[in-house]
C-alpha cells in the first residue's frame, strides 16, 4: 500500500495497494516503486512483494559487485585477483592469493621463526614454505634412501653367502685332482 492522502474521514481511502510488479517499502510512501529485475548472471533470491523489492543474487562463478547486488562480477579463484574493470587477473610476480575473490598479497620475506628456513618460493596461490633448520624426523627421501641402502647390503650378503660354498667346493675339487699322482705309464713291447 502507498499513501494517497495524509488526511481524510475514511481511513480506507488514505492508502491504496500497489499494482503487481511494484512495491512500497513503507506505509508512508507517496508512490509505489517498480520492482527490480534481476538480469543474467543474476537470479532471483527473493521475489518482489507489495512491501519489499526483489532481492537478486549471482549465479555460480560470479559474486555481487556491490552490497545491493545490483550487478555481478566474475569470481576470481586462487592465484588471481579482481580488477577495477570487473575482471580477474593473475597475481603479479612476488604475490599470491590463496582465497576466492580476494586481492593478491606479497609473499612473506622470511619465515615466522628464526629456527626455520625457506624451502620453497611462493607461487601465485601460496606463500613461501618454511621448514625447521634441524628437522627431528627424516624426510620421505631420506627414508627411501636409507631403505635402498639396507636392501643393497642384504642383497650383497645373500650373493656372497650363496657364492662362498660354491667357490669352496670348486677349490677343494681342484686340490683333489692335483694331489693324485699319475700312475705308471706302460710302454708297448
Amino acid at each position: 500500500n502507498h499513501l494517497v492522502s495524509v488526511c481524510g474521514s475514511d481511513v480506507k481511502t488514505l492508502c491504496v495497494p500497489c499494482v503487481n510488479g511494484t512495491f512500497a517499502a513503507s506505509c508512508t510512501a507517496k508512490a509505489c516503486t517498480r520492482c527490480t529485475q534481476c538480469t543474467s548472471p543474476q537470479r532471483v533470491k527473493q521475489p518482489c512483494t507489495a512491501s519489499t523489492d526483489t532481492v537478486c543474487e549471482c549465479v555460480q562463478g560470479f559474486v555481487c559487485g556491490n552490497e545491493a547486488c545490483s550487478f555481478c562480477v566474475q569470481q576470481c579463484g586462487k592465484g588471481k585477483e579482481p580488477t577495477d574493470d570487473r575482471r580477474c587477473r593473475a597475481c603479479p610476480a612476488g604475490t599470491f592469493n590463496d582465497q576466492i575473490h580476494h586481492k593478491c598479497i606479497n609473499w612473506s620475506s622470511s619465515c615466522p621463526s628464526p629456527d626455520q628456513h625457506i624451502v620453497s618460493s611462493g607461487t601465485a596461490s601460496s606463500d613461501i614454505i618454511c621448514s625447521d633448520l634441524n628437522p627431528t624426523s627424516l624426510t620421505q627421501n631420506e627414508k627411501d634412501s636409507g631403505m635402498m641402502l639396507v636392501m643393497a647390503i642384504i642383497c650383497a650378503c645373500l650373493i656372497i653367502s650363496s657364492a662362498l660354498p660354491l667357490c669352496a667346493a670348486m677349490y677343494l675339487k681342484k686340490e683333489k685332482t692335483v694331489k693324485i699322482p699319475p700312475g705308471p705309464v706302460e710302454t708297448p713291447a
